[in-house]
């Protein structure tokens, strides 16, 4: 009886950490592990996820509300927890829209070649090329911190763009970036 119960409350345990995140919208082509990806398929930590061509983009959604898109890109999941998501954005351009935790903590990061990303609740995007890692702030706030030193806040209507060898520097959106990413928020 004892054995019954220890295995229950497992595979309970198990089954409130599954489906943290899954997909909820594909357009175009879309792999994950390098195999078509599908609506609803539950993602785990470790997967990659692509988005092949220009119009191709895909949007997850964790449980606890948050959700993001990436268009024309690759990333990868780093981990799924209660506490705190983090992607790992190689190319491409992610929208976020991240639930405030309740504790206020960091529950949502982004890492890129050039920075890290930690988020508290907003809505923000983030392209990323070989050049720099561009981070623009619709809502909210973000802590970016350097690879190699450094970290600064980025607020609502601010945007950075991260550059090896150059100091952080924050500095008021363009109307043409706040615009872009509060049509694309609209959609999702």
């Amino acid at each position: 009886m004892k054995e019954l119960l220890i295995s229950l409350l497992f595979i309970f345990a198990i089954n409130s950490y599954a489906g943290l995140a899954k997909i909820s919208k594909i357009h175009g082509e879309v792999l994950v592990n390098n195999q078509p990806g599908k609506i609803e398929q539950v993602l785990n930590v470790g997967d990659v996820l692509v988005a092949k061509t220009k119009k191709s983009f895909f949007v997850v959604e964790y449980q606890n509300g948050t959700r993001f898109m990436l268009k024309h890109g690759v990333l990868k999941i780093v981990s799924l927890s209660d506490l705190n998501d983090t992607v790992e954005l190689k190319k491409g351009t992610i929208f976020s829209r991240v639930k405030k935790s309740i504790t206020g903590n960091i529950n949502f990061s982004v890492k890129t070649a050039k920075a890290s990303m930690g988020v508290r609740g907003t809505e923000f995007f983030i392209l990323e090329d070989e050049k720099e890692s561009y981070l623009c702030v619709c809502d909210g706030s973000v802590e970016v911190r350097k690879n190699l030193g450094g970290a600064v806040l980025v607020e609502k209507g601010e945007d950075i763009h991260v550059v090896d060898g150059k100091e952080l520097l924050k500095l008021p959106a363009s109307k043409q970036m706040m615009s872009m990413g509060n049509e694309i928020f609209s959609t999702f």
